[in-house]
């Protein structure tokens, strides 16, 4: 058995298996990833083909990149960077879904 080390594949700096927030895996990532762990534990059928690189695509305009760079920095790494100055967490003030103890049983 072997262990996935994305950082080490091409697959996972290619942009279209992320979501919008740029961390977590979309639906494509999250099939790759799952591909990765069967074939990392050599399930029966899983091959190395969530390696391969997804199909090429046109690379878009500098001006259609900085304004999704712009709109991501605005939603995503401000907030994230405000937190952080502020010794806050995006958990502050939240509460528990389920914040007591019950039995799953009914």
């Amino acid at each position: 058995m072997s262990s996935i080390d994305l950082e080490q594949h091409d697959v996972a700096s290619d942009p279209r298996p992320w979501s919008w927030d740029r961390l977590h895996l979309n639906e494509t990532g999250h099939a790759r990833l799952a591909a990765a762990a069967a074939f990392a534990l050599g399930l029966p059928g899983a091959t190395d083909a969530w390696n391969r690189p997804l199909a090429p695509l046109a690379r878009p305009h500098l001006f259609s990149r900085v304004r999704a760079d712009l709109a991501w920095a605005g939603m995503f790494l401000a907030p994230w960077l405000t937190r952080r100055v502020r010794r806050r967490s995006s958990g502050d003030s939240r509460t528990a879904k389920r914040p007591q103890l019950t039995s799953l049983l009914r």
